[in-house]
């Protein structure tokens, strides 16, 4: 299960990411 939850890491890595992006954006805008 461990292998499983490592793969999924960097997806929600990467969505929580475009999320901070997003509000870095509209926050200097």
């Amino acid at each position: 299960m461990a292998h499983v939850k490592y793969k999924m890491a960097p997806i929600i890595h990467l969505k929580r990411g475009s999320y901070d992006m997003k509000d870095h954006l509209r926050s200097c805008l």
